[in-house]
């Protein structure tokens, strides 16, 4: 009886437990979504950089286009 449960837990390949398999999808899973946060971070905050470029580039040449006579 106790082969026949421990062969029900047992992987087909023979020495991995069936859990290994879910705890390993799921570490992946919470990689790719952590890796998926960072991209999105860091494309957001190179974007605002690039925004806070433009809005002084746009002041800048408004400085230098004022008529002051």
């Amino acid at each position: 009886m106790e082969a026949a449960v421990l062969a029900a837990f047992v992987d087909l390949a023979g020495d991995t437990p069936a859990t290994t398999t879910h705890s390993s999808l799921i570490r992946h899973s919470t990689f790719v979504l952590r890796h998926l946060v960072n991209v999105a971070l860091v494309a957001f905050i190179a974007l605002e950089l690039f925004n806070v470029f433009v809005r002084f580039a746009d002041a800048f040449a408004a400085v230098l286009l004022h008529n002051f006579a």
